[in-house]
Parts: structure tokens; sequence; C-alpha cells
């Protein structure tokens, strides 16, 4: 039982992880190239996004938030080499991959993808980076599930699961008040 409790606790945490990495990816390099952030929303319980009034560079800032939102938690897990942080990462990468392609098979409006083929980005692009981002992340995430599930993951202490619970309070709280502009 304790198992899938720290497993559902684990996808909380990279749900918010990729959520918030994906919208401050949009975010820092929309403001870095000079555009004009109108709006962003951050907040957990709400759809997360950012509008943007001007921008010189849509393309990069619309790439970035997939890009930046995997790479960067790629890198800590690089960087920091526990299981569980693997286990976010890993999710981050297939969530924006699937993102990219339910958006562009979706067509809505309001979505990444189309916004990326309005401005520019050729179809067959779009789907590889997203089909590649999926597949690569299924197969990690896959194989980080299947560690979590079976027993051979370090379960987590209890000194983790305090720190990360008092750390994901502080950041739903920030969030709360601040994650809306």
């Amino acid at each position: 039982m304790r198992r899938w409790i720290e497993i559902v606790y684990l996808l909380w945490w990279a749900w918010l992880c990729m959520a918030l990495l994906h919208e401050l990816g949009h975010i820092a390099v929309g403001c870095a190239v000079g555009g004009d952030l109108e709006h962003f929303e951050l907040r957990p319980w709400c759809l997360p996004h950012s509008l943007f009034a001007s921008n010189s560079f849509p393309l990069l800032t619309l790439w970035a938030g997939p890009i930046l939102g995997s790479v960067s938690v790629l890198v800590v897990a690089a960087i920091v080499r526990r299981q569980a942080v693997w286990f976010v990462a890993w999710f981050s990468v297939v969530a924006n991959g699937l993102y990219l392609l339910a958006g562009y098979y979706s067509g809505d409006s309001e979505l990444d993808s189309t916004k990326m083929l309005q401005e520019g980005t050729p179809a067959w692009m779009l789907i590889a980076v997203g089909a590649a981002m999926s597949i690569a992340g299924y197969i990690g995430f896959r194989s980080e599930f299947q560690r979590a599930v079976s027993g051979n993951a370090s379960p987590l202490s209890l000194r983790s699961i305090v720190i990360s619970a008092g750390a994901m309070v502080i950041l739903v709280l920030l969030l709360a008040v601040m994650g809306s502009r």
C-alpha cells in the first residue's frame, strides 16, 4: 500500500513540475526575447497558460515550453541522480510530447501546436518532435514506473517525503498568491 501512495505522490509532483516548467519555459524565453507578457496563470488548480501582447519571436517562445519543460528536469535528474527525480523527468518528457501530438490532432486554436503551425512550423517537424519525445519519454517513464511498482526502487525516506511535501505546500501557496497576473 505504501508503494502505491508513493507512486500517486510522485505522479502529483510530476504533473506539478511538468506544468510549471512548461509554462515557465514560455514565460522565460518570451520575456528574454523582448516579449510583452500580458497575462499568465500558474496556479495548479487552473490550466497554466501565458499570453504575450507582443512578441518578436513567437516560435521560439512557443517551442520553449515543451523543450525547456522537458530538458530542464532531465538535467536536474542527471545531476541529482535519484530515482524519484528520474520518474518526474521522464513523465515530463512523455507529457510534453503527447501534448504536442494531441494539440496537432485536436486543432484547438488555443494550444501550442496549432499556434506553432500558424507561425510556420512544418507539420512533419511538429509530429516528429512530438513522437520522438513521446517515445523516449514513454521508454524512460515506463522503466521508472516499473521500478517503482515492482519494489526495486529505493523507497522514499520519511525525510524526503517531509521535505518534498513541505516544498510542495510552499510552492502551491506561492503559486496561489503570485501565480496569476
